[in-house]
């Protein structure tokens, strides 16, 4: 193996330069099209978690009196166990 002058050493260099911005550029872009995703997804997700929770937020907010807040605690645990099951 040869040992390398000063020009192919400096070519070198700034080939690896330009290699390490463009990564980065592209590291950038999928980073940006990963949270475009993200959000796309959130928002189809949204209104179907909103529609399941309907009935057992009508169950909540009947309760009432000393405990409520806990028996409204276990009706949303109860609720969300069983839709992992679905």
């Amino acid at each position: 193996m040869r040992a390398l002058g000063p020009e192919a050493y400096k070519l070198l260099t700034r080939q690896l330069e330009a290699s390490v911005h463009a990564v980065a550029q592209l590291e950038g872009q999928a980073l940006d099209q990963i949270s475009t995703k993200q959000r796309e997804i959130n928002r189809l997700a949204t209104p179907n978690i909103e529609r399941s929770m309907v009935n057992v937020y009508k169950k909540i907010v009947k309760e009432s009196g000393n405990g409520c807040f806990g028996r409204g605690k276990d009706l949303m645990v109860k609720h969300i166990e069983s839709s992992k099951k679905t």
